[in-house]
C-alpha cells in the first residue's frame, strides 16, 4: 500500500509534470529572440514623453518577455492579486496563470503574434483585469531593442525597450559545469 502510494503520487505525478510540457506555464512560443528583461528607455503616452519614475502609475519601468507568449510590465500601477490560482496540471493554455500569482508589482499579459503585420494582441491574464486588451505594433530595429506602439487602454503608447544583459547565476554555473564536464 505504501509503495503504491509513493509510486502514484511521486513517480507518476513527477513524470507527468516533467514530460507534460511544463504544465504551469503556457506552451505557445513567444516572440522569437525576444525573451529577456528590457529597460523602458523611452515612454510616450498621447503626446507626453514621461521620464523614468518609480512612483508614476502610468509610466512603464521595465518589461519582461518570457520564452512563452507572456510578457509582464512593471509600473507603479496597483495590482489586485488573484488568490484563486490553484495548481492544475490539466489546465487549458489560457488558464495557465501561475506566473502572476502573488506578484503585486507587475501586470502579466498573454499575447498572440501577427508576424505579417507586426502586431501583438495583449490580454491581461489577471481575471480582475479581463477587459484589458491592447493591440500594439512591434518593431525590431536591433536584436536587443523592441519598439512598441499602439493603443493601451484609452491612450496611445510608444515605448522603446532595450534588453538588459542580465546574467543568471544558476544558468552561468550550468554552462561552466557543461564546459568542465560537471553536471548540476
Amino acid at each position: 500500500m505504501k509503495t503504491g502510494f509513493i509510486f502514484f503520487f511521486v513517480v507518476l505525478y513527477g513524470f507527468k509534470t516533467r514530460f507534460g510540457g511544463g504544465y504551469q506555464f503556457p506552451t505557445t512560443k513567444g516572440l522569437p529572440g525576444a525573451a529577456g528583461l528590457y529597460n523602458v528607455t523611452q515612454f510616450v503616452v498621447g503626446k507626453d514623453t514621461l521620464a523614468y519614475s518609480r512612483t508614476d502609475s502610468t509610466r512603464w519601468q521595465d518589461v519582461v518577455f518570457e520564452k512563452w507568449a507572456t510578457l509582464s510590465i512593471r509600473s507603479n500601477r496597483p495590482v489586485v492579486l488573484d488568490s484563486t490560482n490553484v495548481e492544475r496540471p490539466e489546465a487549458p493554455e489560457d488558464a495557465r496563470t501561475y506566473e502572476l500569482e502573488g506578484s503585486a508589482g507587475r501586470h502579466y499579459y498573454s499575447y498572440t503574434i501577427d508576424s505579417a503585420d507586426h502586431l501583438l494582441t495583449l490580454q491581461n491574464k489577471n481575471p480582475h483585469y479581463s477587459n484589458e486588451k491592447w493591440i500594439l505594433h512591434y518593431e525590431r530595429p536591433q536584436p536587443s531593442r523592441i519598439v512598441l506602439s499602439g493603443v493601451a487602454g484609452k491612450d496611445s503608447v510608444y515605448a522603446v525597450l532595450d534588453r538588459i544583459d542580465k546574467k543568471y547565476l544558476l544558468e552561468e554555473a550550468r554552462k561552466k559545469g557543461r564546459e568542465g564536464g560537471l553536471r548540476l
